[in-house]
Parts: structure tokens; sequence; C-alpha cells
């Protein structure tokens, strides 16, 4: 089977980045500090 090379021609993730953008003004707007925790499973994240 031969690999083939598709061009996406629009951004695939335009939605993700206007939610992810609003989200941002909101949570800035209201002193809310938001974190993100992204590691390997077992890594203790729950834990904290």
């Amino acid at each position: 089977m031969t690999p083939r090379l598709i061009e996406v021609r629009q951004n695939v993730l335009k939605q993700n980045d206007l939610l992810a953008r609003e989200l941002r003004a909101r949570f800035r707007n209201a002193g809310v500090l938001v974190l993100s925790f992204v590691s390997s499973p077992g890594a203790g994240k729950t834990t904290l």
C-alpha cells in the first residue's frame, strides 16, 4: 500500500481554537488560574 499525501485546505481545529480563546478570556476576567496536567498514566495526577 502506497502512502498518500492529503492536502488540508482548512483549519480542522478552528472551532476548538475559538472555544479555547473564549475560555481563556473568561478565566482571565474571573481571575481564575487554570492548569492543564499532561503526563503518563500512573504518574500521580489524581493525587494532586
